[in-house]
């Protein structure tokens, strides 16, 4: 599956449950089912290193699973 969804400043992220997690940009909701709470963490940990990595001005970013 490929998700075509831009991560920006200001982008909301919820880890709505386990195993599903939400977001919203300015225009859409977005939200995804995960088979396994450690899919969803591994994605969580993902998304929220990419959003950090925006709040604090960085250019790069490396994710540890």
């Amino acid at each position: 599956m490929v998700i075509n969804c831009a991560l920006v400043k200001g982008l909301i992220y919820n880890e709505a449950t386990p195993t599903f997690h939400q977001w919203r940009d300015q225009r859409q909701v977005y939200g995804l089912n995960f088979q396994s709470k450690e899919d969803a963490q591994i994605f969580g940990r993902a998304v929220n290193a990419a959003l950090e990595n925006l709040r604090s001005g960085g250019s790069g970013m490396t994710v540890e699973s």
